[in-house]
């Protein structure tokens, strides 16, 4: 429900059920994932950042769903916060770590493999006109093809 919520525009009642799931499973990182999103959309894009990065940090960098996972929420963490930050010096940082973040998480082993949902990710507007973008699409579109055939 919370991630409904952030897609509509409502990241006050998400930030609410956020907290309460976290209450429930305080170790869930995509729980914090998403509060980290929420606060960016709350007009905290520096509190959100930070957190997304220490989650990261958190995690081994081993080939895993968790880890890769993350990874796409930092880069979408970055998505919505380039989308706020007037300075036009800091969007190009925070482009630079976002595509840094985003060819991670696609490149690794079981990388990300979900064409779909990342053309249909809001947090991923900012990317589509980036030169980097059409080949990260290929790339998830190649790891869908790997994954099918795996199973």
């Amino acid at each position: 429900r919370s991630s409904l919520y952030l897609r509509t525009g409502e990241p006050e009642l998400a930030m609410k059920d956020l907290k309460q799931a976290l209450e429930l499973e305080p170790e869930d990182v995509l729980i914090e994932s998403l509060i980290a999103l929420a606060e960016v959309r709350l007009g905290r894009a520096k509190e959100g950042i930070e957190q997304m990065e220490s989650i990261v940090k958190s995690i081994p960098d081993l080939p895993t769903l968790v880890r890769r996972d993350a990874l796409y929420n930092l880069a979408c963490t970055y998505g919505r916060s380039i989308e706020v930050e007037k300075d036009e010096a800091i969007r190009k940082q925070y482009m630079a770590r976002a595509m840094e973040v985003f060819h991670d998480c696609v490149h690794r082993e079981e990388g990300f493999d979900d064409p779909l949902h990342i053309q249909n990710d809001p947090d991923m507007n900012v990317f589509r006109t980036h030169p980097d973008w059409a080949k990260l699409i290929a790339k998830v579109e190649l790891n869908e093809t790997e994954a099918r055939n795996k199973r």
